[in-house]
């Protein structure tokens, strides 16, 4: 895979990220960041929405430095798989404790 498509399709999961949508989503229905009135509720829909900016930005940046110090890792078929699962059960975990 070269480096074009793998940060095209690094760029498509980030927009499609349906767990970054329902964190939003939730922090602008659940939570009052600022007073009333309708300044104040512009002023904190503002906030929010760089909060879950900053917040998409710095993941995404860790992401892409463990996905490229994992890039540089030789695993086997097999590494990969199991490599797979554990994360793969470790969000499948995530969910089965939020839900909980």
């Amino acid at each position: 895979m070269n480096a074009g498509a793998s940060a095209r399709a690094g760029l498509v999961l980030g927009a499609a990220n349906p767990k970054a949508y329902l964190a939003c989503a939730s922090l602008f229905a659940s939570f009052r960041l600022l007073g009333g009135g309708a300044a104040d509720a512009r002023a904190d829909a503002l906030l929010k929405w760089g909060l879950c900016v900053a917040v998409a930005v710095t993941v995404d940046l860790a992401w892409l430095g463990a996905g490229a110090a994992l890039g540089r890792v030789a695993l086997s078929a097999r590494g990969e798989r199991a490599l797979n699962v554990v994360l793969g059960a470790t969000v499948g975990a995530a969910a089965l404790a939020v839900l909980w």
